[in-house]
């Protein structure tokens, strides 16, 4: 196991899709929105959806 694999982020596979990101970044549980800014990063989604509501994150007391 090589030293970057051993610290990657194992996700579940519903954080590799696009749908379920735009939906978990809405939720009011903080772990499932950090867990899916983690999957924006790792997956370099881009949407506008993702993008905007990532702005209205960087405001909110959810995630400190």
């Amino acid at each position: 196991m090589k030293k970057s694999e051993k610290y990657t982020l194992n996700l579940k596979d519903e954080y590799n899709d696009v749908s379920f990101i735009e939906y978990a970044l809405l939720s009011d549980k903080p772990l499932r929105c950090m867990y899916a800014i983690c999957s924006c990063v790792i997956n370099n989604f881009k949407t506008s959806k993702i993008v905007e509501t990532l702005k209205k994150l960087k405001n909110s007391d959810l995630i400190e």
